[in-house]
């Protein structure tokens, strides 16, 4: 008596589950916004990456991971809580650090009160991100000073938008991986070479090097928005065309 043979299951890998957190979050974040069906996901991270149908899990592992991931975000985050000076100790912040936290918390605050952001959408400094500002301050700043050597805020900023990167993806890695937290490593290899090793010679490629290191389109309209946009809006349309094009 023969068997049946079964069809490939298409595995769920890290980079789909990435882009599942990515949509994940954003109603996370977006409380009016209406809750998408599994196969909302489904369709959607496929299409974002560009899978062929047969390499798109099926249905029901979508619906396991969505679960899994639903719960784990929202499990307490301990380096999401507001930054004070008070917790550099605790969480190895160089004292050498801190003026710069301060300068950025006074820029924070004073984007939330001028633009008067809706509360999910406020400028905040987390304990993780300020970590990853501290870490990354010294090389960041020295790479910036190229182009913006008497701006300090503005240097500030890109300083912001690069640890945002690093510490959202290590949130990430982590939500994703919780198999052996005492051993979790997070590969920064990729955002390492695009921010620090690719070439550029103007702010401007600089900004889309640091872009593609970030699969999220909507971050990095954001993100080339926050220190070029207003001087280079046909830069920014440009690189927005180019972006959906290749995400199509």
């Amino acid at each position: 008596m023969g068997t049946t043979s079964r069809p490939n299951r298409a595995r769920v890998t890290v980079e789909i589950q990435n882009q599942l957190l990515i949509l994940l979050k954003q109603e996370k974040d977006f409380n009016r916004k209406k809750r998408h069906p599994a196969n909302w996901y489904r369709d959607k991270v496929g299409k974002n990456l560009g899978l062929p149908e047969k390499d798109n899990p099926l249905l029901r592992s979508y619906e396991e991971h969505i679960r899994r991931l639903k719960s784990r975000l929202h499990e307490p985050d301990p380096l999401g809580e507001q930054w004070t000076i008070g917790l550099c100790e605790k969480n190895g912040i160089s004292d050498s650090a801190i003026p710069m936290l301060i300068e950025f918390q006074k820029i924070c605050n004073d984007l939330n009160k001028d633009l008067k952001f809706p509360e999910e959408l406020k400028w905040e400094l987390s304990v993780r991100k300020a970590k990853w500002m501290a870490r990354l301050f010294p090389s960041v700043d020295a790479l910036a000073k190229k182009y913006l050597a008497k701006q300090t805020e503005k240097r500030i900023m890109v300083l912001s938008t690069i640890a945002n990167i690093y510490s959202r993806k290590e949130f990430n890695a982590e939500i994703i991986d919780k198999s052996d937290a005492n051993h979790f490593t997070f590969d920064t290899a990729k955002i390492d070479r695009l921010v620090f090793y690719e070439p550029h010679s103007t702010l401007e490629q600089w900004f889309i090097n640091i872009a593609r290191a970030d699969n999220d389109l909507a971050d990095k309209i954001e993100m080339v928005n926050e220190v070029i946009g207003n001087d280079n809006p046909i830069l920014v349309e440009d690189y927005i065309k180019t972006e959906k094009e290749r995400n199509k």
